[in-house]
């Protein structure tokens, strides 16, 4: 997994009206797992951890064997885990950007039907977080790989690191430590339920942000297909130097595009909707003070732009049929 480019934007896909909330409570909704629009992405990734510990067992026989049978293990809910704290164990929580700001492939994708669909433009440097965490753990976004070839060689590599270092745990007579086989299989899944998705997905262009153990308090919820979705509300945790708008704790929002099927009128709507919130469309007003060759002290104004938050439209012609 890479990190976007700091001197580009992560574009997350959404509809003013969703837009509306985001900037409301300054809060972005990250999905479990299971409750994505892929809904074979979690049976995807599991089934390359599947393949890859068989590969194993035939490598490494012992070492191998004991890592089929821990994952067919840790895959059963513990015995202390009842209720929220079952399904909260393994869980993952995604938010979802994709490196191309007007990308027909999402406009169609995530644009609503009715709704006016816009892509959000997120500085990727300023670290995101749970809302209702104290931990002030911070989260960073890091690409998807859409290669099952890629993939496969990074967790065969993972594996044999992984029981090298088990077989040097051994000391003397003592055996090798099954602790790092248990430890280095939960990097694994780490690595392979986070970064894995199926090639046919390879135009979205993803990057994504992964929350895992968020607290009970954490959880809400939000309208699905098949139901209400669990979700974690994420905000930003730290100040955004030179962000756009008066509030250095407000999400990063750098630009806003509009999609190809907005109609006239949603610009002035998403201008009112940004300054109601307090980002900025001209420009950060800054005062500075000197002093004029008779001694007076003057205060002058300047617009500064650099701070403003960006509205821009779609290039693409879009046919909605």
């Amino acid at each position: 997994m890479t990190q976007p480019n700091p001197k580009n934007l992560v574009w997350h896909y959404t509809t003013l009206e969703t837009l509306e909330k985001i900037l409301s409570t300054q809060t972005l909704l990250a999905t479990e797992a299971n409750f994505q629009n892929d809904p074979n992405e979690v049976s995807y990734a599991q089934s390359m951890i599947t393949a890859a510990l068989e590969r194993a067992r035939g490598r490494h026989k012992g070492a191998g064997n004991f890592l089929v049978d821990l994952a067919k293990h840790l895959n059963d809910p513990p015995y202390s885990s009842v209720n929220l704290d079952r399904l909260l164990d393994g869980s993952r929580f995604l938010l979802c950007g994709s490196a191309d700001g007007d990308s027909m492939y999402c406009w169609r994708t995530y644009g609503a039907i009715g709704d006016v669909s816009c892509a959000v433009g997120l500085d990727p440097a300023v670290p995101l977080g749970i809302k209702e965490s104290t931990s002030r753990q911070k989260t960073s976004w890091q690409s998807v790989s859409y290669s099952t070839k890629e993939l496969q060689n990074q967790v065969d590599s993972l594996i044999d690191q992984i029981i090298e270092e088990y077989q040097e745990s051994g000391v003397g007579d003592e055996a090798p430590n099954h602790g790092v086989l248990i430890t280095g299989y939960s990097s694994i899944q780490t690595l392979i339920l986070s970064a894995a998705k199926s090639p046919s997905y390879a135009d979205e262009r993803e990057f994504r942000i992964t929350v895992t153990d968020p607290p009970r308090t954490a959880i809400r919820f939000g309208a699905g297909k098949a139901g209400p979705r669990p979700r974690v509300g994420l905000t930003t945790l730290a100040p955004s130097p030179g962000g756009p708008t008066e509030d250095e704790n407000a999400l990063p929002i750098r630009e806003i595009r509009l999609g190809p099927t907005a109609p006239l009128g949603a610009e002035q709507s998403l201008r009112w909707i940004l300054a109601a919130y307090g980002y900025s469309l001209d420009g950060v007003q800054e005062f500075e003070m000197y002093e004029d060759e008779r001694g007076n002290t003057v205060r002058n104004a300047r617009l500064n732009q650099s701070r403003r938050v960006r509205v821009s439209l779609s290039e693409h012609a879009f046919r909605d049929v």
